[in-house]
């Protein structure tokens, strides 16, 4: 596995995760969600959490079906590396969702 491939999968998986942030927006006006006792103080900070939680998610799970093994440090951090550098896009479709 080279580091493109890794990197390819990483970026696909953020590409699903900005697909989902409207979702995830659904998800955080739900009446029944109680913000206040969960500690969640920035509507935009908790999207951009669950953004790349779903992206990190996706990558693991993806990552695992091709290499038949988890990823270790240095496939974490190139998807850590790629959801820094594609921070503005999440950012951009949170503020698309009209927060």
């Amino acid at each position: 596995m080279s580091h493109n491939e890794v990197l390819r999968i990483a970026n696909e998986e953020v590409d699903y995760a900005i697909s989902t942030i409207p979702d995830i927006a659904k998800l955080f006006k739900n009446p029944a969600i109680i913000r206040e006792h969960m500690g969640i103080h920035s509507e935009s900070d908790f999207y951009l959490g669950a953004a790349w939680a779903t992206a990190n998610n996706f990558f693991t799970l993806d990552f695992t079906r091709k290499f038949h093994r988890g990823p270790g440090f240095k496939e974490i951090s190139i998807m850590a590396t790629a959801l820094n550098n594609r921070n503005i896009e999440l950012r951009q479709a949170i503020s698309d969702v009209s927060i």
